[in-house]
């Protein structure tokens, strides 16, 4: 739990005053708060080092705080915000999609962003974001999230170790649809049988690219989607679909091949990836998606089935965003501290990357080559598209050499040229069907991970998981999404 840092001195300010362009907090007499945030990635052991240089350059601008970045696992991330949101342990930054952010909001969770605080407390988010892009993020009007800088659409296809492509004499550039990933992965598991070919259980929404399937909410664990291509109208069960049933008979087969690395927890999935032990993964994309990933010993390229962004669930509205808990003791100084990681360069490249001949080694123009271990080693693949405004950050050596220089309006122009599907700023609202939701998402726990690893049979597998969402509602939860979808189009053509 957060401690507060009890000051000895005896003048403090106490009224608000403008430096530059961050707000600085009048703080209450002899206290001064301790501000949280935290981020989902990789373990890290250099927490507390970068803490305390991030507590500097905020206290060097002016900004009177203390702070802290917490990492915390894939595995536990969801389930630790969500107790400490319950209980009511105080503390302050948390990164989730902004769906995810949304459905905290609902039952309270979230500080509410109001237009004063836009306007007077949170300047740099707006100049970053603009105000299309952070209204695209509101829920019934309301905002709960700043939305990250980063991609709001993607590209799908497969990104892949090079090293191992060469070692076993792989050409990916004649992978042109999943169908041929079946002759790699065959070579890969000949010429190089400790490593797993494909990684189906961690791989970013591998359905959205073999079976053009777009989650509900970004959330798989409603077990509710949508066609990205227009072949099925409406929102359906994904576990009922033709083109999702033909994806995990595929993944399947990969299976009793021995292709399809079957590990299920999120953290040793990373764990294998970063060591090299796991040729591809089938994955949404963006520009400097196999950069981020291409630090250390490992480097990556991608292949990618159709070169056309989309906008989808995943990403728009909003992506992902930085929220306050509700039981925040101090969201005013949390929000200075967001505000500047919105506005800082050298704050966020601190986030992302970590100290400067520490982390990382910076040459003469500026560009960023992270270290083989500590902070950016450990966790920059995560950092990079998470904590603010990342269009500010440094270019990395990886980025240069991929012709990435300007990544920030690379970003952009991603963003801006993608393309819509019909139900693009589409949020279903759950709010009066927790019970029903609550059921799926226990139902969907019980069985999602042994149907995208291929470890059973899918017919008979899908029969069981299908009955089982029947029974728990599902159908009610689809009722309700098509009806608000309907309301949703309507509005959309007035």
């Amino acid at each position: 739990m957060k401690k507060k840092q009890v000051l000895t001195m005896t003048m403090v300010v106490m009224t608000a005053v403008i430096s530059g362009k961050y707000w600085i907090l009048p703080v209450k007499a002899e206290e001064r708060p301790t501000i949280t945030w935290y981020a989902v990635g990789n373990l890290c052991d250099s927490e507390e080092r970068i803490s305390e240089a991030g507590t500097k350059l905020l206290n060097d601008a002016g900004i009177d705080v203390d702070f802290e970045v917490k990492w915390l696992g894939w595995d536990n991330y969801d389930q630790t915000i969500s107790n400490m949101i319950v209980s009511g342990e105080e503390f302050d930054i948390f990164n989730r999609d902004i769906a995810t952010i949304n459905n905290y909001a609902i039952n309270g969770g979230i500080y509410e962003i109001t237009e004063e605080d836009l306007t007077n407390k949170l300047s740099s988010v707006v100049d970053a974001m603009g105000n299309d892009i952070i209204d695209a993020c509101r829920y019934n009007g309301a905002l709960y999230a700043t939305p990250v800088a980063h991609e709001f659409a993607q590209w799908r296809g497969v990104y892949y170790n090079t090293k191992i492509a060469e070692d076993c004499g792989i050409d990916m550039s004649m992978v042109k649809s999943i169908d041929d990933l079946d002759a790699v992965f065959a070579k890969v598991k000949e010429m190089a049988p400790d490593i797993y070919p494909v990684d189906t259980v961690n791989s970013e929404n591998i359905l959205m690219v073999m079976a053009d399937l777009d989650d509900i909410n970004r959330s798989s664990d409603l077990c509710m989607g949508m066609d990205i291509s227009g072949d099925v109208s409406g929102i359906f069960n994904p576990y009922e679909n033709e083109k999702v049933v033909a994806a995990l008979k595929k993944i399947r087969e990969w299976n009793e091949e021995g292709y399809v690395f079957t590990d299920t927890t999120a953290d040793a999935s990373a764990l294998f990836w970063n060591e090299g032990q796991i040729f591809c993964r089938i994955a949404r994309m963006k520009p400097g998606t196999v950069e981020q990933y291409s630090v250390g010993n490992c480097k990556f390229d991608k292949v990618l089935f159709d070169e056309n962004a989309v906008r989808t669930f995943c990403d728009f509205p909003g992506g992902w965003g930085n929220a306050i808990s509700a039981t925040s003791d101090n969201p005013e100084a949390a929000m200075q501290v967001l505000n500047f990681a919105y506005g800082n360069k050298e704050f966020i490249d601190l986030l992302t990357f970590g100290e400067k001949d520490v982390d990382y080694t910076s040459d003469e123009n500026g560009v960023i080559t992270v270290g083989q271990s500590g902070y950016g080693a450990q966790v920059y693949g995560s950092a990079c598209w998470q904590m603010g405004n990342h269009y500010i950050n440094s270019v990395t050596d990886v980025q240069v050499a991929a012709g990435l220089s300007d990544i920030g309006n690379v970003l952009k122009d991603f963003n801006n040229n993608a393309t819509s599907t019909e139900h693009t700023g589409f949020y279903f609202n759950p709010s009066e069907y927790s019970a029903e939701v609550s059921a799926i998402a226990s139902t969907c726990l019980e069985y999602k991970v042994t149907v995208l690893s291929g470890e059973a049979d899918v017919d008979e597998i899908l029969a069981e998981f299908n009955e089982a969402l029947a029974a728990n509602g599902l159908q009610t939860l689809l009722d309700a999404a098509n009806n608000q979808y309907q309301e949703f189009l309507e509005t959309k053509e007035k």
